[in-house]
Parts: C-alpha cells; structure tokens; sequence
C-alpha cells in the first residue's frame, strides 16, 4: 500500500522580539507488520488501509534579554488507526491463550494548546517552565473482531462488534502537564539543574 506525507509551514518575524507561524502536514501511513499478517500467520488481513492523519498547528514566540517563551494550538485528526489488542477473556468455551483482537476504524482528535518559557536570573541561574493542555478523544465508533490463533478464523459471536467510542478519551498520554525547574553552573559549562 502506498503511503507518504507532505508538510509545510510559514514563520513571520514580526520584530526581533516576537515572531508568529503556522504549519499543517497530511500522513498517509501504512499499517504495522503485525496489522498485515494478523498473528504472523501468512494470512494477509483482508481489512487493510492506511491510517490517516491530518495535523494544524499554530504559535507565538517571544525573546528578549530577559525572558523567552512560546505559546502553540494544535489539532490533529487520527482516522482509520488500527490497534491489536489483548486475548479475550477466558472462558468454558474459549481456552486461554487461544484468541487475539483487533480493533479497527478507530478514528481520534488530538488537540490542546502549549506553553514554554525560561528566563535567566542571574548569569548563572536559569529558571524554567512548561504548560500543556490536550483533549484528546475517539471520533465516532469502531469495531472490534476476535480471531483464533491457531488459523485466524473469528470467533464466532465476536467479529464485527461495535465499540462506542465517541468522546472517550485516548489512554496512554498525560492530557493535562506541567514542569517548573532551575539550573545554575556550578563551574564554567558545568549545569546543576532540577525539575518538578
């Protein structure tokens, strides 16, 4: 399957101390082995395409002697993103370790706002911070399919099911993090620094 992406951006320097840019880029990114041969069986998954993702992104930066900082948006749509998931649930009928799941037609929104700064204090002592906020969330439904490890065939009465997944949020990432931190050279070119 063919695949690529394509990005652009533009930056305007409005003075030396502030400038303004925005960039968009398109992912047309072909499934993972593993999406291919479902359970390394030489059994190509008849639902194959590629995952697309279409991001925007746009910021404010501001230096000076005395402070810099950054401030972006961001919006990302996520659609058609595969996942393999875990065994299903062991059973009279289903024998551990004998199934595998997929979860196709996942479609997601990233998207949230970024700030960073830091500012020199003294010539030895730099003080830094970090803000983001994301809402990250499953766009729409998707399907779920259950298949048997030793031939790949579905298990029946799991193939096809339709996960609710609109507005849910999107584990694995922090939505919401913050960092404030320090570092001071102890010796020339030597940094003692320190973050929470």
């Amino acid at each position: 399957i063919l695949g690529g992406n394509v990005k652009g951006g533009a930056n305007y320097n409005i003075n030396q101390n502030h400038n303004v840019y925005v960039n968009a880029g398109y992912y047309s990114k072909q499934p993972f082995f593993n999406a291919v041969y479902p359970n390394n069986r030489s059994t190509v998954n008849p639902n194959l395409t590629n995952e697309k993702i279409l991001g925007f992104e746009g910021g404010y930066g501001f230096r000076s002697a005395n402070f810099n900082a950054n401030v972006n948006v961001y919006n990302t749509n996520w659609d058609d993103r595969y996942l393999r998931g875990n065994a299903l649930p062991t059973s009279a009928t289903i024998p551990a370790g004998t199934t595998y799941t997929e979860y196709v037609g996942l479609n997601e929104v990233h998207s949230g706002v970024e700030f960073e700064a830091n500012a020199p204090i003294t010539e030895k002592l730099r003080v830094n911070a970090m803000f983001s906020y994301g809402i990250w969330e499953y766009k729409g439904n998707a399907t779920s399919n259950a298949y048997w490890i030793a031939d790949n065939t579905p298990v029946p009465g799991y193939t096809s099911t339709t996960l609710y997944m609109d507005k849910v949020k999107v584990g694995d990432a922090a939505q919401m993090t913050a960092s404030l931190g320090a570092s001071y050279e102890v010796l020339t070119r030597v940094f003692l620094d320190a973050n929470y």
